[in-house]
């Protein structure tokens, strides 16, 4: 029987630890798991996202187009997705999932797990954006599934600068980010956080 142990981690979890074990597998060596601390399983405890099922991803590649598409295929998930991230990365990862997901869509995001300044937060991409992590430690995300029919279009941009108004964000930011991240031209996003504020104010109390 092999065993094995790592100071870095559970072996195995988005390092090459797997080939190791398929070998033994291969050559009929009985392989156990042993309890120990493992980012992986520490995020899907502490995330508050459901975990019956779910897709880990790893690391993002380096290279930004892979990078993008890479992001952008976890959007679309129907079940939750675990991903890892760097210090120097998280804030661009941020940036691209808002473009990618609606702004209400949760992202827990677990930083120096099982160490001692461990933080482990559940917050909207929108929040996210406004109040970004310290870029310092290792972090795992965990984003939430798609919703079964995502809106398309400019309904979907509306969804987005209601949601964002009411949040406290103001208007010139909000245009802004419909802009870059939806992909508005400046007049389109101007009037439509226009509309948006008077439909707010026309609310009654």
């Amino acid at each position: 029987m092999l065993r094995t142990i790592s100071d870095a981690g559970t072996p195995g979890i988005s390092d090459p630890g797997w080939k190791l074990v398929s070998q033994c597998h291969t050559r009929g060596i009985p392989v156990h798991s042993l309890a120990g601390p493992s980012s992986l399983a520490a995020a899907l405890s502490t995330a508050g996202q459901p975990s019956r099922r779910f897709l880990f991803a790893g690391f993002p590649p380096n290279k930004k187009s892979e990078r993008r598409a890479f992001l952008k295929e976890l959007s679309e998930q129907k079940i939750p997705t675990v991903f890892f991230e760097t210090p120097h990365q998280i804030g661009e990862t941020l940036q691209w999932l808002a473009r990618c997901c609606e702004p209400e869509r949760s992202l827990s995001i677990c930083r120096e797990l099982t160490k001692l300044h461990e933080t482990n937060q559940k917050r909207s991409l929108a929040d996210w954006l406004l109040n970004p992590p310290p870029s310092r430690g290792e972090f795992v995300l965990v984003l939430e599934k798609a919703p079964e029919e995502p809106d398309q279009g400019n309904g979907n941009a509306a969804e987005q600068a209601a949601y964002l108004l009411a949040s406290g964000l103001g208007a010139a930011q909000t245009r802004e980010f419909l802009e870059q991240f939806a992909l508005l031209t400046r007049n389109q996003a101007y009037q439509l956080v226009l509309e948006c504020q008077q439909k707010i104010s026309a609310k009654p109390d």
